[in-house]
């Protein structure tokens, strides 16, 4: 899956950006905070 696909996929699914590092960023569910998606950075 390439990577503007994977963060259209976590955006269609209430999914918002937490915070960006060097190497990747992390996504957290808006509706369930305790879940987190770590996306690499290519």
């Amino acid at each position: 899956m390439k990577l503007k696909a994977l963060i259209r996929h976590l955006e269609k699914h209430e999914c918002i950006l937490l915070r960006e590092g060097a190497n990747h960023s992390v996504y957290i569910n808006s509706i369930q905070p305790e879940l987190k998606a770590p996306v690499p950075k290519q």
